[in-house]
Formats: structure tokens, sequence, C-alpha cells
């Protein structure tokens, strides 16, 4: 079954490298010039993206240390 799963994973790899390569020796896409607003931009957006992953991982981290993932309410049953 993972042996399925990696034989998907691996042809679809495949395919999106030829389509971008494809694309990239076709010359139908030129190379996009930004401004120095769209490199603040840019530079903003990935430091918020990392900002949010280590908050979310850290959340994740101290929420399985503190064993709160393992407590069950089941009620008064």
């Amino acid at each position: 079954m993972l042996k399925k799963y990696a034989l998907i994973c691996g042809a679809g790899l495949v395919v999106c490298a030829a389509l971008v390569l494809g694309v990239e020796a076709s010359g139908l896409l030129e190379p996009a010039q930004l401004t120095g607003h769209g490199w603040f931009a840019f530079a903003l957006a990935a430091f918020f993206c990392i900002l949010v992953s280590a908050v979310l991982f850290a959340l994740l981290f101290f929420s399985s240390r503190s064993g709160h993932d393992e407590e069950i309410d089941i009620g008064d049953e």
C-alpha cells in the first residue's frame, strides 16, 4: 500500500516538474519585475508565515506536553 502511494506521489512530482520545465523552456512567461513595495510585501508575508507556523508548532508542543489531549470528559454517566 505504501509503495502505491509513493509511486503516485513520484509520478505527480514528475508531471509537475515536466510542466514547469515545459513552460519555462517555451518562453511563454516573462520574469516578473518586483518593485521595492513588492519585495517588502514578499518579505513581510514570509515573516508572518514563519511566525504563525512557529506559534502553531509551539501550541501543539505545549498542548501535547500538558496532557490535555488525553483527558476525556464523558460527563455524569
